[in-house]
């Protein structure tokens, strides 16, 4: 028969073992609830809420050059709700940094082009028009606020320069505090001088890209933050393949990863960035449209989904936005298809911060096109298309 001590022995080891289970099972569900609990609040402090939607109207006979829409995330469903008729045209609009206020880019009545300020009420979205100044170049096509939010840029298309103003503590623009005049050519007949088409800082420190359409080069600049000044990176910038003519350009928002939208060639380029070094070495160029496209495209504009996972990108003629997989480690892109834009003309298209909808502005159709995002997929599924003439950018910002 077993000794009762070794029945004591066993019954010990046994529940030893039991409670270690125990523990290993406990361990792993309260870090099962534990990410859950970050991952739900994270989706729903944005699925439900209301975002003040910026429309710029570029049309030669538009009344009012922004217009403000509500988008319900919760409902999916977008309303207008004012109209701004300082300047009748508008083109590309950005917010500061600490989104108090707006900037947008266009023409006056009197055809000068101009660059404006607005203060933003947070809780009713309106605007009011601080100052602007004009004329800024010849055709604008792109703003943008610095990191530190003391300067604002612009790209001028047909001018082919950049140039930077200098800002208040109240968000007023008090003048110019640099201008850099690009110059070069590329093989077609589109590059027949510089084309600078966007101006941008990187998510932080004081790199600035600069990509040319008309160069085929993504040129690289560092702002200085006391001065106001650009200076040129010199030999390093953003390579793309001959006759590419780069567009647009976003950064990654959680890797050290960024791309380029090639309007001549309908491509995108990636590239691997270094922001301390102010370096941009291309990794992969991929085309936006099926193998099989034959016709006319100019690629136009590209974003990224908040999650990180999937790069849009939109197509001017076959109208269509492409859907690209963005492979978490390299960064290389995956072409997984494209879907109708719902109107003509996907000039530019806009990824609310929920990251459940795309809303497509449709220039020559003159209406945009509210597309629910499909998070298994990537594909947009449209909800409504509404009336807008001329609609040209588009900008969120969650209302408070």
């Amino acid at each position: 028969m077993p000794k009762i001590k070794d029945i004591a022995q066993e019954i010990f080891f046994s529940n030893t073992k039991i409670m270690k289970t125990l523990k290993i099972s406990f361990f792993v569900f309260i870090t099962s609830v534990f990410f859950l609990q970050m991952i739900a609040p994270q989706s729903k402090k944005t699925e439900n809420k209301i975002f003040y939607t910026y429309i710029s109207s570029a049309a030669r006979d538009s009344e009012a050059g922004i217009i403000l829409f509500q988008l319900d995330a919760k409902q999916g469903k977008l309303t207008q709700i004012k109209a701004f008729s300082e300047f009748k045209n508008s083109g590309y609009l950005c917010f500061s940094p600490n989104q108090k206020y707006l900037y947008a880019i266009g023409t006056t009545d009197k055809n000068e082009s101009y660059v404006a300020a607005y203060a933003i009420n947070r809780k009713t979205g309106d605007l009011t028009l601080l100052n602007h100044i004009a004329p800024i170049g010849n055709n604008p096509c792109y703003v943008s606020v610095d990191n530190s939010g003391k300067y604002v840029m612009t790209a001028n298309y047909s001018g082919g320069d950049v140039r930077v103003f200098s800002l208040d503590k109240s968000g007023r623009l008090t003048g110019q505090s640099d201008q850099i005049q690009h110059e070069g050519k590329g093989i077609r007949s589109q590059q027949e001088s510089a084309h600078p088409h966007m101006i941008i800082s990187a998510p932080k420190g004081n790199m600035v890209l600069v990509p040319d359409l008309g160069m085929d080069k993504v040129m690289i600049y560092s702002l200085d933050a006391k001065t106001g000044k650009l200076t040129s990176a010199g030999n390093q910038f953003g390579a793309v393949p001959q006759g590419a003519g780069p567009r647009h350009f976003v950064f990654h928002p959680k890797a050290d990863f960024a791309y380029s939208i090639n309007e001549l060639a309908g491509s995108v380029t990636a590239y691997k960035h270094a922001l301390e070094t102010n370096r941009l070495d291309s990794i992969q160029t991929i085309s936006t449209l099926p193998a099989d496209f034959q016709g006319e495209n100019f690629s136009a504009d590209i974003h990224i989904s908040p999650d990180g996972k999937y790069l849009y990108a939109s197509n001017r003629g076959p109208n269509t936005l492409a859907v690209m997989e963005i492979n978490a480690t390299s960064g290389k892109l995956r072409f997984k298809g494209t879907f109708p834009c719902g109107g003509d003309w996907p000039r530019a298209f806009g990824i609310d911060p929920s990251g459940q909808f795309i809303l497509v502005n449709n220039q020559k159709s003159n209406d945009m096109t509210l597309f629910k995002i499909n998070l298994e997929t990537g594909f947009g599924e449209p909800l409504e298309t509404i009336a807008v003439k001329g609609p040209l950018c588009v900008k969120f910002l969650e209302a408070k």
